[in-house]
């Protein structure tokens, strides 16, 4: 069975939720295994793991996106997920979320704002990964990442339309103060009908050019 497609559903109410809804139905279920994907990479930061283990786990990966930029793959959902993405891009990506688990590990190890770069650069490569797996532009998609309203007022929005939402909803979470990842579900009743209230509201504005607009209105 294709790997992909036993890629468990995000959770109803979750960012992952909402990014997967409003994009376009052919491509929901790569969004799904970038999800899952980059789940598999942050297992490796469960409270119960050894640290040692932890180690282990992430320089295996580490070493996958070495094979998986050469096109050699050993994950069977990476070998799937790279048909669609690139070998490159794939590889990339995966770098880039051990980078930012390995930063996480380390804790105080490590200067809050080394942390934060690290994390900026996970995002920024889970964006541009499913920008192009939409056929949408990739930088664009990091400009998303970034909330740069500048450069997404000059970029074609509609092909962005998951990650808009996407950031909209962090965005309003953020405003709000819900602690909630994007995995999870709004943490309050009305935390969920706003998100609903927010998506439904970046997906429109995405479509019509003018999501920068709503992004610049939340932003701090």
């Amino acid at each position: 069975m294709s790997a992909i497609a036993t890629a468990v559903p995000p959770l109803p109410g979750s960012i992952h939720y909402f990014a997967e809804l409003y994009a376009p139905a052919p491509r929901r279920a790569l969004l799904r295994a970038v999800h899952a994907l980059e789940a598999e990479v942050r297992a490796s930061l469960k409270a119960e793991l050894d640290h040692g283990v932890a180690h282990v786990r992430l320089e295996w990966w580490a070493q996958e996106a070495e094979r998986t930029a050469a096109g050699a793959p050993a994950h069977p959902l990476v070998a799937e997920l790279g048909t669609y993405a690139g070998a490159a891009r794939l590889g990339a990506a995966l770098s880039d979320w051990v980078l930012a688990a390995r930063a996480e590990l380390a804790g105080d190890l490590l200067a809050p704002e080394v942390r934060a770069v690290h994390a900026a650069h996970a995002v920024a490569a889970r964006f541009a990964l499913i920008a192009a797996l939409l056929g949408a532009d990739p930088a664009a998609a990091r400009a998303a990442a970034r909330t740069d309203v500048e450069a997404l007022a000059a970029a074609p929005q509609a092909p962005l339309r998951p990650l808009l939402v996407w950031t909209m909803l962090e965005l309003a979470r953020a405003r709000r103060g819900d602690p909630a990842p994007p995995e999870r579900p709004a943490t309050t009743r009305r935390g969920t009908f706003g998100d609903n209230w927010h998506a439904w509201r970046a997906a429109r504005a995405a479509d019509a050019g003018r999501a920068h607009q709503l992004l610049r209105k939340l932003q701090p």
